[in-house]
């Protein structure tokens, strides 16, 4: 839920005032947006596919499935109603700096992570035409994000233009 969870909280962090009722039809369509955000831009700029939901009951295209939006709705109501609200009084001691500088720094290595992400797949496509790095940045990404350890993070991605595994082969253990 990573870099979706700080989207949450960003669209909701002044939402304390309304009702539940409107957070959590509001969270429900902010997840079912990031969902189909998220799938659309990896099928059609990686050409991979994270998740199908279309043999599942309750979806709306690949990409939307109801009953998950509605969790991200109730997720969204019980971050704003309690999870944040204990959150922040825990980090509003003297000790601290507060609240704010707690969510940048944790937003700050969210969008790290989901660069590094990003990134590594990115490369992993590349290397699906190409196998030679080209520069340091790719020969890194090259020995600390190799294919089977892509394919255990994703195990369900899959080629949009094939529709097999990505992967070259799964690695016995």
């Amino acid at each position: 839920m990573g870099f979706g969870g700080v989207l949450l909280h960003l669209f909701t962090a002044k939402d304390q005032e309304n009702s539940k009722l409107y957070l959590f039809v509001k969270c429900t369509v902010l997840g079912a947006l990031f969902e189909f955000l998220c799938g659309y831009l990896g099928e059609h700029l990686l050409e991979v596919t994270f998740w199908d939901y279309s043999a599942m009951p309750l979806h709306i295209g690949k990409y939307i499935n109801l009953p998950f939006c509605l969790v991200w709705g109730g997720i969204g109501v019980a971050w704003v109603w309690k999870i944040y609200p204990l959150i922040r009084r825990k980090l509003e001691t003297p000790v601290l700096t507060g609240p704010n500088t707690a969510m940048r720094v944790f937003l700050v290595l969210m969008i790290c992570s989901q660069v590094l992400t990003g990134a590594a797949l990115l490369r992993m496509h590349e290397r699906q035409s190409r196998n030679v790095e080209e520069n340091v940045v790719e020969y890194v990404l090259d020995q600390c994000f190799p294919d089977q350890t892509l394919q255990r993070y994703f195990p369900k991605m899959k080629s949009t233009v094939t529709g097999e595994k990505i992967y070259i082969q799964e690695t016995k253990s």
